[in-house]
């Protein structure tokens, strides 16, 4: 008896072993309707995507990426610069091994060349994407599970494991964020590259330049592919009679574009794994033992597992300290080890047999090797994207299971059926919610600090969009709850992560928005100043440019002196400065730091007025001043205040003529300004036409 069950188990869960076969034996309407149901149920689960706007890392690949703002011109350099270059522009080792995925990059480009910023085009194309690469999965299984006639095509393993993959909500950071197109890419290519190996086994070599270029493809796209040199061998094990020298050709062909590729790589990307941020927000184990480098990551694997079976709550930022260390003597490490080292067993204790379970678990091992902080350190303990590719693992598993179910009928067919039901059901609405979190930077943020409450990065970004948001905000008092509220959020984050400097700034210029006082925020610039770890001259300037609004000069000087030592050729605080001193009655010194800006910059209007005015008003040198006060209407004449500024110095001068021609050149640009016409009216008074004197007048009092 117990011998018979053995063999009902292995029928229900073996692969097929024979030479890969098509799937060919159902009739049109069947071998057709399944993809269409499929596309169509992948597009419909994240339709609503659609009306969502540009959130997260969406700024640094497209909308802030002056390589994607170039359109189609850009694309060489797409090809030749790390991703973060296009976005800092300049050459910043940020994270382990540099970002070097430029093919997704370049689609923007491409869409930004033909339409411009399109936030709707961009999320269709995202979705239509992760359509396509469903019916890639559906076409790669039915190689691998031939149809049954005794089973329908909608309880088959390739339907039901393809349907919990396009509703799965551990996707909807891959899918409703755009940025997130580099892994729906790489998981489409890689998938057309496993499909072309296959295929050379049962249909010929005619095949594996398809592999091949699909894998080069996916590569640039996103690097985790890299782990189907290893799935490839691992499929056909499973699923082929492949000799060894099939399994020599077919992995070459991938590893010839894999070599091509690293090559590419090591000579664009930033950084090489070697070199590893000393930023715990992009080196969560920056302070790590060795315990906890290793423990803290085993640990991660255990909410991986938690997330594909219950995903809820789902965030985009376990950033830290949302995932404490940990070191082995602790419980979830112990509890995590356990698990994986239950799950490896299984899948080795079935190897010989050719399980699906076996595969399954061994195609999501080898796939979230590289995201796993085991092997190096990816910049951040976990993220519900890096299951985009090993979760088919677990998709093809939970399929399998169910057909276990309904073959063997331990359990009501009836009862799994509706089970199965209530599980895409249910992942189907919860992608749907999630993906509306999606609508936004500001929805995202707030969302995301609650369901990852110890994030310092989520915190702080929470807080400072709603920083921003307060500022178009006409309600007063809706206004200053939003500056609250952000507060709230940063408060939380320097809790974290006191020493983040970001979060300092944010939370200073917080204080002055809530309380109007440059004296409330400047304390969490000086913190910054005196941790001397990042953003130093944004806390200088700032300082100085709240103590230089409140006339407070003296103050001001100092942290305007720093910033101009940390910036030599910053044009603005260099007049910051230059006006500071001018105020401060320290005339030479402000002279300086005029004619510094205008050595600079001589033909910027801005430093050739600041001069004049120095001259002017500081040392009454109005012969010196008069010169460049008009350069610097003839290079910007829309600028009221240097025509006004040239009109004074005429009018102390005595050239009446000259401040009458001026003061209506300022007319022109400013309608009914009373000062213009003051000076008109004093200007004919002098010149002894009390006529226009007293029209002027009259204009001016009005």
């Amino acid at each position: 008896m117990k011998k018979g069950k053995k063999k009902e188990e292995l029928a229900a869960t073996k692969p097929t072993t024979a030479n890969v076969v098509s799937g060919t034996n159902a009739n049109s309407q069947q071998k057709y309707l399944p993809y269409l149901l499929i596309f169509l149920f992948a597009c419909l689960v994240y339709g609503n995507t659609l009306w969502n706007k540009y959130a997260s890392d969406d700024a640094i690949v497209l909308t802030e990426n002056i390589y994607v703002k170039e359109g189609f011109s850009g694309i060489k350099d797409i090809f030749t610069h790390d991703v973060f270059e296009g976005f800092f522009k300049e050459k910043k080792s940020l994270v382990a091994g540099g970002r070097y995925r430029p093919l997704s990059v370049a689609t923007f480009a491409v869409e930004y060349g033909l339409f411009g910023l399109d936030p709707m085009l961009s999320h269709a194309i995202n979705v239509l994407l992760f359509g396509a690469t469903c019916l890639l999965i559906y076409f790669l299984l039915l190689q691998l599970f031939p149809d049954k006639k005794d089973i329908p095509f909608y309880l088959s393993i390739p339907f039901l494991a393809t349907l919990f993959y396009a509703a799965h909500p551990i996707h909807t950071e891959a899918v409703a964020n755009i940025k997130g197109r580099d892994e729906i890419m790489s998981m489409l290519f890689a998938i057309a590259s496993l499909i072309g190996t296959v295929l050379y086994i049962s249909k010929g070599s005619k095949w594996l330049v398809f592999a091949g270029v699909s894998m080069f493809l996916s590569l640039l796209a996103k690097e985790n592919s890299v782990t189907f040199l290893a799935v490839v061998p691992l499929t056909f094990y499973f699923f082929t009679k492949a000799n060894a020298k099939q399994y020599l050709i077919a992995v070459a062909a991938i590893l010839l574009p894999t070599v091509l590729y690293l090559i590419l790589r090591s000579q664009y990307a930033a950084s090489g794994l070697a070199e590893e941020s000393s930023e715990i927000l992009n080196n969560p184990f920056v302070h790590a033992t060795f315990a906890e480098r290793y423990a803290t990551p085993v640990y991660s694997f255990l909410l991986y597992y938690y997330k594909l079976v219950f995903p809820h709550p789902l965030s985009h930022d376990y950033y830290f300290n949302q995932i404490p260390l940990i070191g082995f003597g602790d419980v979830k490490f112990i509890t995590s080890a356990v698990v994986t080292i239950a799950l490896l067993g299984i899948s080795l204790n079935q190897l010989k047999r050719k399980t699906v379970v076996s595969y399954s678990i061994l195609y999501y091992f080898i796939t979230f090797s590289v995201v796993s902080n085991i092997l190096f350190s990816v910049g951040i303990i976990m993220n519900e994207r890096f299951l985009f590719m090993p979760s088919l693992g677990f998709c093809l598993l939970l399929a399998a299971g169910f057909q276990y179910f309904l073959q063997t009928k331990k359990i009501p067919v009836v009862a799994t059926q509706i089970l199965m039901v209530a599980v895409i059901g249910l992942y189907s609405f919860k992608t749907y919610s999630r993906n509306m979190v999606w609508k936004d930077n500001l929805t995202l943020f707030i969302t995301d600090a609650k369901n990852s409450p110890n994030s310092a990065k989520v915190n702080t970004s929470a807080g400072g969009d709603l920083l921003a948001a307060s500022d178009t905000e006409t309600d007063s008092l809706k206004r200053k709850q939003m500056i609250e509220e952000a507060m709230g959020y940063l408060t939380q984050a320097l809790k974290i992560y006191p020493e983040n400097f970001n979060t300092l700034l944010l939370m200073g210029n917080a204080q002055f928005k809530y309380y109007k006082s440059a004296e409330a925020a400047t304390p969490f610039y000086d913190k910054i100043i005196a941790m001397n770890k990042g953003g130093e001259f944004l806390a200088n300037q700032n300082a100085g440019n709240l103590l230089f609004g409140e006339q407070k000069y003296a103050l001001a000087i100092p942290y305007l002196k720093r910033a101009v030592n940390m910036q030599p050729d910053n044009i603005d605080m260099l007049l910051r400065l230059s006006d500071s001193y001018a105020y401060n009655n320290q005339a030479d010194t402000a002279l300086m730091y005029a004619e510094v800006a205008y050595k600079n910059q001589p033909d910027n209007a801005a430093t050739v007025h600041q001069l004049g005015r120095i001259y002017g008003k500081s040392f009454n040198r109005l012969d010196d001043a008069i010169p460049y006060l008009l350069k610097a209407t003839q290079l910007n004449p829309n600028e009221s205040a240097y025509l006004e500024d040239l009109g004074v110095a005429y009018g102390l001068k005595g050239d009446f003529d000259a401040v009458i021609e001026t003061m209506n050149k300022l007319l022109q640009i400013r309608p009914n300004y009373k000062p213009a016409y003051m000076n008109l009216s004093i200007s004919y008074r002098n010149k002894g036409d009390n006529a226009n004197a007293d029209l002027y007048m009259q204009k001016a009092n009005e």
